[in-house]
């Protein structure tokens, strides 16, 4: 520095070199020292924030976030030094500091929101505060489910559904173990000993229930993760769990796109009654899968095909199903040359919905996909056609 007192890096190794002789002060001076000559030195700034921050100095940071945010609006955008992006870096350091000290900064931050009224900035220290919530909800929920014998019910689930992505899967698993006799002391701990058998089994049964909401929650959390520990999970879950939690490992099992899941939940609508808003939802993480019966078009609406864009009145007949319309010449050149036009593994079918699971093959032509069933339905009617007009003809 003596040589150079310009050198940027020797400044910031001696200012390290002080606070690693635990000097912060004189560390803090040279810092700001170093950050009013050449504000733009993101290092030093990182440091200075760090050092406040390691010595307990919140106040510091929380009025350095307030600063910023409230000139950000104010400079000018572009030039040689960008004032702009150089305090959104600063803005950046100090969240990552203020989430270090822990969730009881996250008011500050959401205060600063007002400061400003560019939506980038506001958007970036909204996500800063939800963070913070989210990693105070997951340090709590973290603690409760490696005692799930003691703390399971719904309301534990459901904080645990909402703070997945802070929450370690290998914690998630471990809050899914619960035996029987778990349940019967919970039971006892938390409705005391009962008069008679009776009363005893319908709060035995009381319990099982609220297990079994605490678990189907946890496994929405493991298939909102969509790991592939988790997957494996969950299909073993979905295998050998009673219906309920079968369900809710199938609704994990959604969330990665698998089509078989989609259709069990579908069938459970059914019998529910519940398909229009369990579609709905399925709809939110892949295609619908509610079925629908093809037909044949009349001579009057005037369709055209889908792959090939052919008229009605080019071809003898065509089906459709949804939005999708195919002719019998189509359907002729896939069934001619089905083995090189197999759809993939997840496709369904254009025409009825239907999935690898539900027909003997799905095939693709122009990106259009028809499953056999389908297929043969058309195949059926040119043949019908064949006759009728053999017969006419005779």
């Amino acid at each position: 520095l003596v040589a150079d007192p310009e050198d940027l890096r020797a400044r910031h190794v001696l200012g390290c070199t002080m606070l690693e002789e635990g000097e912060p002060n004189e560390a803090i001076r040279l810092f700001r020292e170093t950050l009013k000559e050449h504000p733009g030195h993101m290092e030093t700034y990182v440091e200075m924030a760090r050092t406040r921050r390691s010595g307990g100095d919140v106040r510091w940071l929380i009025q350095a976030l307030a600063a910023e945010v409230s000139n950000f609006d104010r400079l000018p955008i572009g030039g040689d030094l960008d004032l702009r992006t150089l305090t959104r870096n600063r803005i950046r350091v100090i969240l990552e500091e203020l989430r270090e000290v822990g969730p009881s900064t996250a008011s500050a931050v959401l205060e600063s929101i007002g400061h400003t009224q560019d939506e980038g900035l506001r958007f970036q220290l909204w996500e800063a505060a939800c963070r913070q919530a989210q990693s105070a909800v997951a340090d709590e929920v973290s603690a409760l489910l490696r005692d799930p014998a003691s703390h399971y019910g719904p309301k534990l689930g459901g904080k645990a559904l909402m703070a997945y992505g802070a929450v370690p899967e290998t914690v998630l698993v471990q809050g899914l173990v619960l035996d029987d006799a778990a349940l019967r002391r919970a039971t006892v701990d938390r409705h005391g000993p009962a008069h008679d058998v009776k009363a005893h089994r319908k709060n035995l049964d009381f319990e099982r229930d609220q297990a079994r909401a605490y678990q189907a929650l946890l496994l929405l959390s493991i298939g909102t993760r969509r790991s592939a520990a988790g997957r494996t999970l969950l299909r073993k879950w979905a295998e050998a769990a009673d219906p309920e939690l079968a369900t809710a490992a199938w609704a994990g099992l959604a969330m990665y796109g698998d089509a078989e899941a989609s259709r069990m939940i579908h069938e459970r609508a059914v019998l529910l009654r519940q398909t229009e808003a369990v579609d709905r939802l399925l709809a939110q993480v892949m295609p619908s899968v509610s079925s629908r019966k093809p037909r044949r078009i009349s001579d009057g609406e005037g369709a055209r095909c889908t792959t090939c864009s052919r008229d009605s009145q080019d071809v003898t007949h065509m089906i459709t199903g949804g939005n999708t319309v195919i002719c019998d010449r189509c359907v002729l050149r896939v069934s001619q040359n089905r083995p090189s036009m197999q759809a993939p593994d997840d496709a369904h079918c254009s025409l009825c919905s239907a999935s690898p699971f539900e027909s003997s093959g799905i095939y693709r032509v122009n990106s259009v996909d028809i499953c056999s069933d389908c297929l043969q339905l058309s195949l059926g009617l040119l043949e019908r056609e064949e006759v009728d007009t053999f017969l006419a003809a005779w």
